[in-house]
């Protein structure tokens, strides 16, 4: 961690995570501006996410959660330490 407190580089988990992201949204057939678009946020923080170059939030996986109709778990299924 850094100075503030913050995460240098991805974890294995927001890898993972970022991965299923990207993986489900492709399954859905949608961009990530469409995406971005049902969240009211921009596409370029679907790319982050999906990159691990930003950590989702709990309150963040759960809203793409929603939009992509699967549970919040979905981002963590497959993960093994």
């Amino acid at each position: 961690m850094n100075k503030k407190g913050k995460q240098k580089s991805p974890t294995k988990i927001d890898q993972h995570a970022g991965k299923r992201l990207r993986y489900r949204r492709d399954q859905c057939d949608l961009t990530r501006k469409q995406l971005g678009d049902k969240l009211g946020i921009a596409r370029t923080s679907i790319e982050h996410y999906e990159n691990a170059s930003c950590r989702m939030s709990l309150s963040r996986a759960y809203e793409l959660a929603k939009a992509l109709g699967v549970s919040v778990d979905y981002f963590y299924e497959g993960f093994d330490k």
